[in-house]
C-alpha cells in the first residue's frame, strides 16, 4: 500500500488550501469527506485523507452512498496517515481519533466526530453522508470569510 505524498513546500498564496482528513481506518467518513472537501471546493482545497491503521478497502455502503450522491469514490482506497504528510497540511481534519504527530507551524486542528459507518445499513450511511457533506460545506464556506 502506497502511502500519499507530502509537499513539504510551505503554500504559495492563492494555491488550493491543504487538508488531512484523519481517521481510524480510512475506509468510510474521512473517504465521504476528503471527497466532499475536493468536489465541492471549486479548486479552493486540496483534500487527502488517511488512516492511523488503514483497512484493506473502503466500505461497499460507503461507496454505494457515495455515487448516489454524484461524488463517486470507486477509486478511493484507504491509505497510512504519516507524520511528513501531516506536516504538509495547513488543516488537519480528526474524524473520530486524535491527531498522533506533533502540529505543523501554522497549522489548523479540526475534530469532526460523525458515527462510524462499520457495519451500519444504507439508510444509516446515507444520513452519515449527508452530515458530512453539510460539515464539508460549513468548513468551505468559512474559507470565504
Amino acid at each position: 500500500m502506497e502511502a500519499i505524498q507530502a509537499v513539504a513546500e510551505p503554500r504559495p498564496a492563492g494555491s488550493p488550501v491543504r487538508v488531512l482528513v484523519e481517521s481510524i481506518r480510512n475506509d468510510g467518513i474521512s473517504l465521504m469527506a476528503a471527497a466532499y472537501l475536493n468536489a465541492l471546493s471549486g479548486g479552493r482545497v486540496e483534500a487527502r485523507s488517511g488512516a492511523l491503521n488503514p483497512a484493506a478497502e473502503p466500505l461497499r455502503t460507503v461507496v454505494d452512498v457515495m455515487a448516489e450522491d454524484g461524488v463517486p469514490i470507486d477509486a478511493a482506497y484507504p491509505k497510512p496517515a504519516t507524520e511528513d504528510v501531516a506536516a504538509a497540511a495547513d488543516v488537519v481534519v480528526t474524524m473520530l481519533v486524535r491527531h498522533p504527530f506533533p502540529r505543523a507551524r501554522g497549522q489548523r486542528l479540526e475534530a469532526w466526530d460523525f458515527d462510524d459507518p462499520a457495519g451500519l445499513g444504507t439508510d444509516e450511511v446515507r444520513r452519515i453522508r449527508d452530515r458530512v457533506r453539510r460539515r464539508a460545506a460549513e468548513f468551505l464556506a468559512q474559507l470565504d470569510r
